[in-house]
């Protein structure tokens, strides 16, 4: 039998939204919520906490690059007057050696010594050196050279005295280079002073052909 219209099931209404759950449908104006971190304290000081971990380890990272290890502060000071020392010495050969061999040394030594005080120069820094004076570096400097080289000018032997004299310069040189590697811990700063040092090691062993190039004349 047909039911009568009046005794349809009728379905149920639909439910209301909870909470306004779903007004950024009905009202586009209103967006939905998005998540949100860092609005807090709790959650600044947490982000403010990462951010200081981050540069811990970034710092730590950049000391172990270049870090010159132990009490390298006055052995790099030394360094830096001696390679002032060298580049002046080379200067002088630049311009008053007459042999080719002698003037090939000092421009060779005045080029490898200018690069490597841009090569060691960051290393210094770490090891708490910010900038040294003029004065400071002169304090290197080696007074005897310039009487000596003078007079060996006078006599017509300056190449074998300029190269002899280059050459202890650079073996004293070398001896500090090494030092302040074998106390070294940082990677960056092992592999800089190695290959100063291995720079320094072909001059010095140029300079025994030099000698013999440029020997000395009456």
């Amino acid at each position: 039998m047909l039911m009568e219209p009046n005794n349809v099931p009728q379905a149920p209404p639909p439910m209301a939204p909870r909470n306004g759950q779903y007004d950024f449908i009905t009202d586009p104006s209103k967006p939905p919520s998005k998540l949100s971190f860092g609005n807090t304290k709790k959650e600044k000081l947490i982000v403010a906490g990462v951010s200081v971990v981050v540069l811990i380890v970034i710092a730590t990272i950049f000391s172990s690059l270049f870090s010159g290890g132990g009490g390298a502060k006055q052995d790099y000071t030394s360094i830096l007057q001696q390679q002032a020392e060298i580049i002046r010495i080379s200067q002088i050969g630049i311009k008053q050696a007459t042999q080719s061999s002698a003037q090939h040394l000092a421009v060779n030594t005045n080029l490898t010594l200018q690069s490597q005080q841009k090569d060691i120069a960051p290393i210094a820094q770490a090891a708490g050196i910010k900038k040294l004076n003029g004065k400071t570096l002169a304090l290197g400097k080696d007074d005897k050279v310039d009487s000596t080289l003078s007079d060996a000018s006078a006599s017509n032997q300056f190449d074998s005295v300029f190269v002899g004299i280059l050459q202890k310069k650079l073996v004293t040189y070398n001896e500090i280079l090494k030092k302040v590697y074998d106390s070294a811990s940082g990677k960056k700063t092992k592999a800089t002073l190695s290959a100063a040092y291995d720079q320094v090691d072909l001059l010095i062993k140029s300079q025994s052909t030099a000698a013999e190039d440029s020997p000395a004349t009456n």
